[in-house]
């Protein structure tokens, strides 16, 4: 997809800029992709499933996972790593490093 076609795609925004930025137009095909799967998104294990992959895709990093708050407690809904990790698990918010 050019740079043209890909503006048009977003209503004109212009992507191209983002070059500059050090992105790639494949990254933000990447990203539009995202955006568009978590639009259909239905589920939690949809979007999650969309989230990690596209993080690590676009950070190109070891792992990612995906934590989701739940009052005094994290819970670790999702996780795409090198090994498993706290997969599953929750944890008091207050033990985490940032939590706001």
């Amino acid at each position: 997809m050019g740079a043209q076609s890909l503006a048009r795609t977003l209503g004109g925004v212009k992507i191209v800029a983002a070059e500059d930025r050090g992105r790639t137009l494949e990254d933000a095909e990447r990203l539009l992709d995202a955006v568009r799967r978590l639009a259909a998104a239905r589920t939690l294990d949809d979007v999650t499933g969309v989230v990690r992959r596209a993080a690590r895709a676009l950070t190109g990093a070891d792992g990612v996972t995906f934590v989701l708050r739940e009052g005094e407690q994290v819970f670790y809904a999702d996780e795409d790593a090198i090994g498993p990790l706290w997969k599953g698990r929750r944890f008091p918010a207050r033990a985490c490093s940032q939590t706001d």
